[in-house]
């Protein structure tokens, strides 16, 4: 299990009834740098290091962590990258309220 260990202000809801262990943590800070576990990478690479990922982990699950002051642009942006790289279990990160 990868551990996160970018520092960000998650946003906050209520617990979710699972736990889930990622294979895979992409974070994205408010200032919208990406970093794949705790590599910094560009956009730009984001979609073949998914892919690499996907190829090797099928079924991998993959944690999205972002600044609750990340715009959303940026995070949608990652989340259309993620599933054009072929991940299937992307699951969004949260602080519990």
């Amino acid at each position: 299990m990868v551990q996160p260990v970018i520092e960000l202000e998650l946003p906050e809801s209520s617990p979710s009834s699972e736990y889930l262990e990622a294979d895979l943590v992409i974070s994205a800070d408010k200032e919208g740098h990406i970093y794949v576990n705790d590599l910094n990478i560009a956009l730009a690479e984001l979609e073949p290091a998914l892919r690499s990922f996907a190829a090797r982990n099928s079924g991998g699950e993959v944690i999205f962590r972002a600044d609750g002051a990340l715009p959303y642009k940026s995070f949608f942006s990652i989340l259309e990258v993620s599933g054009t790289a072929g991940i299937e279990n992307f699951h969004l990160a949260y602080k519990e309220e």
